[in-house]
């Protein structure tokens, strides 16, 4: 259900499937994350698990707990159960886990992830709405063989390509 003013689904178990109706799933509901690689995540996640949640009465008293905790932040609030924000990569942990794929080059990807978010998010502090978003033109090369990124402004980005 949703209710006006709480910006929220419930009940869901896990972020992501109705905890009544376990067929019925959620997909990108958390926001103030990578979105991308996390809807892949939580699509192996749903696919993998189909039939095998826990039951009825387990996934309510979750749906219950995780809606009355307000998201991860302490203390939560209503309205921000869906933010995960830098809580995101334990989530991703958990989806990773649920979808039988999480192993060290999962973990490299994840780390990477955060270190990107982390490196976007310290380019984007001080921006204000209708401000300079010089960030927005960042551009990432990842490399998880060698566990590293290099960022460049889309101009150097684009003199290169």
């Amino acid at each position: 259900s949703c209710v006006a003013g709480e910006r929220r689904v419930a009940p869901l178990y896990g972020q992501l499937w109705h905890a009544r109706y376990p067929s019925l799933s959620f997909l990108g509901l958390p926001h103030s994350i990578l979105p991308f690689p996390l809807f892949e995540l939580q699509a192996e996640a749903i696919a993998s698990q189909y039939g095998l949640l826990p039951t009825l009465e387990e996934r309510l008293r979750f749906a219950e707990d995780d809606a009355e905790s307000g998201g991860p932040k302490d203390p939560g609030r209503l309205q921000d159960t869906h933010y995960l924000g830098n809580f995101q990569w334990d989530y991703y942990r958990k989806m990773s886990k649920l979808a039988g794929n999480y192993n060290g080059a999962m973990e490299i990807f994840i780390s990477q992830s955060k270190a990107i978010y982390d490196h976007s998010n310290m380019d984007r502090k001080g921006a204000f709405p209708g401000g300079p978003d010089e960030y927005r033109q960042i551009m990432y090369t990842r490399d998880d063989v060698n566990v590293k990124f290099e960022a460049k402004s889309g101009m150097e980005a684009c003199v290169e390509a």
